[in-house]
């Protein structure tokens, strides 16, 4: 892709990327669909996206290079003046940290700045000479920064990337609107006077460690955080979509802050710590609980962040279908490995789910015995068990179904999920089976919600019915094949499952991404799965923008770790009345 600005005087050409973590995504569950709604609810802070202050930083390299190099030499590269202004920020926090990073870390080229250090933190640095990363830190944040509208691009705004490794990106300049130079301009009050960034044009060679010590003190990336910083105020109506960024998404960022600054506050005084599976099950559940003897903490949302927060319950039943499909994924690789180049059908796979070990689960789950085997019985029997007598997958409301399996029962996602984190390995029978029950269990939750707009919403993140898997799609081809698929015995369910939504799904995004298949874990032939000689033993399924999210609200200085428990979170003073003032502006549109 190329874009330009109206002057032709940008030129940006963007190379394709091979994702590091693909083979981390075997059934695109994560790069796909999850990510076009993390893209929104977060939209600009993404898994690469992690601090604050760059995208104050950025501007001010254009900015500076517009005003020091270019304005002097015709012939001044862009690039290697933005690469400059990188390491002299990467090693200024380096020093002012007394060679380690900064708190929270985050700063491109720590690694190679660090090593530095080591020998080397009396002398002054080779600025021109060193080097710290392959590509530009530049090139990790242009897309956010480009959503943001900070800078003049012609035509398409390129893909926020949701992959840990830097796009290829190739620029030969670029021009900030308004609100890039308004951004550049408050960074500029916070460095501007230092003695190294009028040198850093000059004589790169000559910055002096306590020149660039100096730079990290006052412009590094966790002292935004401090009230001096001036570029923080900006930066913060920024993230919260006070500045006219162009797009909805930037509502849906704003808002799923909010409710994060919210879940703080209702938190703080319970003593929990906010983590990923926290706010899983704050959102999805509406409740949550520090371990299983603890008492259950209820969740109320003010009505301005009900919105977010349903649309955060759909992330998470896509979450779940995720963590379980790519749990069978598990088991059908570790078959296929042990099964060496004879291969196995699918059926034998499925027919080792009534072994012993699956038995033992079971009754630990429900605390009786089985009457019958697993695969003989019907997800409606399962359900009967555990307590849920009424259950129609056709009807509007299962107030029934949300009662019963909640946040203490044994068969809610949540805590089926936990199973793997303790004694049950995916790649076992009785992994098979748990995977299965998350799946069908949150699948027959979602139809409590599946006539809303918000799973509506959900749905239309599955743009491929071919290539994108998510809980509309399983249930609408469960309904196709079984009819009532609560009466099909486990068995057919297991079988056509791992079949279309594992098997299948897998093949086609393998050949898909290359034309001969040799990304696939496995390939099928005359009905035999073999393997690839790939392993694929712990699943890749995550919201690496969440914790993002978090270190963004701490470099805004809204949130802080709590003294007595660096665990815990807590609203700043800021932090209490940012969360008054949204609520309120929130309560007026």
């Amino acid at each position: 892709m190329a874009a330009k600005n109206d002057s032709n005087a940008v030129l940006l050409a963007w190379s394709e990327m091979v994702p590091a973590t693909e083979g981390q995504d075997p059934l695109g569950l994560n790069l796909r669909v999850s990510a076009r709604l993390s893209a929104q609810l977060l939209h600009c802070i993404t898994s690469i996206t992690p601090r604050a202050r760059y995208f104050a930083f950025f501007p001010w390299c254009i900015a500076d290079f517009e005003r020091r190099e270019k304005m002097e030499r015709v012939d001044a590269d862009f690039c290697d003046a933005v690469r400059l202004r990188e390491k002299a920020l990467s090693l200024g926090c380096i020093l002012h940290h007394d060679g380690e990073t900064c708190e929270g870390g985050g700063v491109v080229g720590t690694k190679g700045a660090k090593k530095w250090f080591q020998s080397h933190s009396q002398e002054s640095p080779k600025l021109s000479r060193l080097s710290f990363t392959k590509d530009l830190a530049l090139n990790a944040y242009f897309s956010s920064m480009a959503h943001l509208g900070f800078f003049v691009v012609e035509g398409e705004v390129p893909e926020e990337i949701e992959t840990e490794e830097e796009p290829k990106v190739e620029v030969d300049k670029l021009e900030l609107k308004e609100l890039g130079k308004r951004v550049a301009a408050v960074y500029e009050k916070a460095i501007g006077a230092l003695p190294v960034v009028k040198k850093l044009s000059k004589d790169p060679d000559g910055c002096k460690p306590s020149e660039l010590k100096k730079w990290g003190e006052i412009g590094g990336l966790c002292e935004l955080s401090d009230g001096a910083a001036p570029d923080r105020e900006l930066l913060r109506d920024v993230f919260f979509n006070h500045v006219g960024s162009p797009g909805e998404s930037h509502l849906f960022r704003h808002d799923s802050l909010t409710l994060l600054l919210e879940l703080i506050r209702q938190l703080e005084p319970h003593g929990l710590e906010l983590t990923m599976f926290l706010f899983n099950d704050a959102t999805y559940l509406g409740a949550v609980r520090q371990d299983d003897e603890s008492p259950v903490i209820q969740i109320n949302w003010p009505k301005p962040l009900q919105d977010s927060a349903e649309r955060w319950r759909m992330f998470h039943f896509h979450y779940y279908c995720a963590v379980a499909l790519e749990s069978l994924f598990v088991g059908v690789v570790g078959q296929a490995r042990s099964s060496g180049l004879k291969g196995f059908k699918l059926e034998t796979l499925v027919e080792n789910l009534k072994g012993k070990s699956v038995a033992t689960f079971l009754e630990k789950k429900y605390g009786q015995k089985f009457k019958r085997a697993f695969l003989d019985s019907t997800p409606r029997q399962i359900f009967a068990l555990a307590g849920v007598a009424s259950l129609d997958q056709e009807q509007d409301k299962s107030a029934e179904l949300i009662k019963i399996i909640d946040l203490t029962h044994p068969l809610c996602e949540t805590n089926l999920d936990a199973d793997f984190d303790g004694d049950i390995d995916r790649n076992t029978p009785e992994g098979m089976v748990c995977s299965l029950l998350m799946l069908i269990v949150a699948a027959t939750r979602f139809t409590c919600y599946e006539k809303t707009d918000y799973a509506k919403w959900l749905a239309r993140a599955a743009e491929d019915p071919y290539k994108d898997v998510t809980v509309p799609i399983v249930l609408r081809e469960l309904r196709q094949q079984f009819g009532n698929y609560l009466d099909a015995t486990w068995r057919e369910i297991a079988l056509f499952v791992t079949r279309r939504f594992v098997v299948r799904q897998h093949e086609v995004l393998a050949y898909d991404k290359n034309w001969d298949g040799s990304r696939a874990f496995f390939h099928t032939e005359q009905d035999h799965i073999r393997w690839r000689q790939l392993n694929y033993d712990e699943i890749g399924v995550n919201n690496s923008r969440f914790s993002r999210a978090l270190q963004i609200l701490q470099d805004l200085g809204l949130v802080i770790h709590d003294e007595a428990d660096k665990r815990l979170f807590k609203l700043t003073g800021d932090g209490k009345a940012q969360l008054k003032r949204e609520l309120a502006g929130m309560e007026h549109k």
